[in-house]
């Protein structure tokens, strides 16, 4: 998977159905411009604008503006990627880890 994610530019996720792909996550660790559709839970971490563009599902046209967009702005592109690539530690082991202790410990997570 990291060589075919580093070879990519940016990754499109077409779901119709899913709930929280470790693809998004995989994506954002490798510092790519995520374009997904917002099924299930996916625009809680695909925030649109923000660490990724979220799209319409069973919407090519909309998929492909997306797409053409990021790669006519790569200024905009690498925001995205940046911010994702931030999003992406409140998934890592150490940050679940903490959480994990603050709930056996009676504390606020």
């Amino acid at each position: 998977m990291p060589g075919l994610l580093d070879a990519a530019d940016i990754f499109v996720n077409s779901s119709v159905v899913d709930n929280q792909p470790v693809s998004i996550l995989e994506s954002f660790a490798s510092g790519l411009p995520v374009v997904s559709t917002g099924t299930g839970d996916i625009a809680a971490l695909v925030r649109d604008g923000e660490t990724g563009l979220i799209v319409p599902p069973d919407d090519p046209a909309a998929i492909v503006k997306a797409v053409t967009s990021l790669l006519d702005d790569p200024e905009r592109a690498a925001r995205i990627a940046r911010q994702a690539r931030a999003e992406v530690e409140k998934y890592t082991w150490a940050r679940a880890r903490e959480l994990w202790v603050s709930v056996y410990s009676g504390r606020a997570a």
